[in-house]
């Protein structure tokens, strides 16, 4: 019966394979015609398997249904998600996708590519040092340049504050310009105690007017 396969020389239920279950397209059910494939070695036909290899996911949503160590293909490139070295196929590593924050599953998912100068590639994070290092420069530079005469407005303006309420509105003014480094910090601590100075005068004058 089976002239071409020496691994094989029986076939009780006819079906066409072997009954050696060591020989080539062995039959696992020998005794009924109408099985013979069982994959995964768990006694079910793989006609009657949802899950052929095994491997925990069914054979209608596993992209490599008869093989236990793959299941996924997100690209459909028939290159199983784990091995695949781009699991979205946007042109992107996963590894790359991992690092940047982006999502190597979706191909909508991707980090923003950079440009290539004279044939120097620049990526996201430089042109924003190039580019946004600009403006930040003139800042500090501005800053610097009015930092006096900033903090001489202040220093004549709580002189001149009649309330402590009006003095609280300039001391908030001047820590925001500390914040945004239009003063310096040694600055902020000298117009900080002339406050502390110019609110005991006034609070004195208070008492003195009450008295």
């Amino acid at each position: 019966m089976f002239l071409q396969d020496i691994t094989q020389c029986e076939d009780a239920d006819g079906d066409g394979h072997g009954d050696n279950p060591l020989g080539n397209s062995a039959d696992h059910f020998p005794d009924d015609p109408l099985y013979w494939a069982d994959g995964d070695g768990d006694g079910i036909p793989d006609e009657l398997d949802d899950d052929r290899d095994n491997d925990g996911f069914i054979d209608s949503e596993d992209a490599f249904p008869d093989n236990p160590l793959w299941s996924t293909d997100t690209d459909g490139d028939t290159i199983a998600d784990q091995v695949d070295t781009d699991d979205d196929g946007d042109g992107f590593s996963d590894s790359d996708e991992l690092a940047a924050g982006t999502d190597p599953l979706d191909s909508g998912s991707h980090p923003i590519a950079g440009v290539t100068v004279f044939g120097i590639e620049f990526g996201v994070w430089d042109l924003v040092g190039i580019f946004g290092g600009g403006p930040i420069a003139l800042w500090l530079a501005f800053g610097l340049a009015t930092r006096s005469g900033r903090v001489r407005r202040y220093v004549e303006e709580m002189e001149d504050s009649q309330s402590q309420l009006e003095l609280e509105g300039i001391a908030q003014r001047y820590e925001k310009s500390l914040m945004l480094r239009l003063i310096g910090p040694h600055q902020g601590i000298r117009l900080e105690r002339i406050r502390a100075e110019r609110d005991d005068a006034i609070e004195q004058a208070e008492q003195m007017l009450d008295d």
